[in-house]
């Protein structure tokens, strides 16, 4: 717990005049999608989503 603490405490310093929640990976997560990620887009909320993957057998086709 202590290294989201000094994580945060960095974020802060770095920019103090920025004001809102901190969201990160370190402080959310999914438990029924373990590779779930926090995604953003400018003017979205921030969440949790996954990579999609995609594979090719071209050896079927």
């Amino acid at each position: 717990m202590q290294h989201i603490q000094r994580f945060h405490a960095a974020i802060r310093k770095a920019a103090p005049t920025k004001s809102g929640r901190l969201v990160s990976n370190l402080t959310h997560y999914s438990p029924a999608d373990p590779e779930a990620r926090i995604c953003f887009k400018t003017g979205k909320v921030r969440q949790l989503a996954y990579t999609a993957s995609v594979s090719v057998d071209v050896a079927s086709t």
